[in-house]
């Protein structure tokens, strides 16, 4: 079994543009490549360069821990898109860095809406056979793994309405 070897990549690198990133990248020995948003071309990019696409930064992220329930509608929605249009481009792992847009916003408040909003993003990643992958900004008071994994032990349900 072989591991790719990726990298995020960085905005100062990224102003060269995907396919000097993924020449340079190919080159350097690295296997894959960590997706912006609007993965389309970078995806394609991977592909013409011998490279498999990384993790997919998820849509919309400040927008999923919203209390305004059109906003939090709208980034699930947009979200669910971008997720059901991952496999076609050969990407397989979501990146979620949740972080609400109002960084005075509680942990406490971030968990009960995260619970809410989670199981329809749940849902659309089993079915697409896309995998989440959780991560929080230091710099800001996001829902850390350790919050996610406390907070499912509490009675969470998947993304089919089943208790974990």
């Amino acid at each position: 079994m072989t591991i790719s070897i990726g990298m995020l990549i960085p905005p100062k690198l990224g102003g060269l543009g995907i396919e000097a990133v993924a020449n340079w990248a190919k080159a350097e020995g690295l296997g894959a490549l960590d997706l912006p948003v609007d993965f389309a071309a970078a995806a394609q990019a991977c592909k013409t360069h011998g490279l498999r696409p990384g993790a997919v930064w998820g849509a919309s992220q400040g927008q999923l821990l919203s209390p305004d329930a059109g906003k939090r509608a709208e980034a699930v929605s947009r979200l669910q898109r971008q997720i059901q249009a991952m496999p076609a481009a050969g990407a397989t792992v979501l990146f979620l860095c949740l972080v609400p847009e109002n960084h005075s916003q509680t942990i406490a408040d971030s968990l009960a809406i995260f619970r809410e909003t989670f199981p329809a993003i749940a849902a659309t990643c089993e079915m697409a056979g896309v995998r989440a992958v959780f991560g929080a900004a230091l710099s800001h008071p996001g829902l850390h793994t350790r919050d996610l994994a406390r907070h499912v032990r509490r009675g969470a349900v998947d993304g089919a309405g089943r208790q974990l």
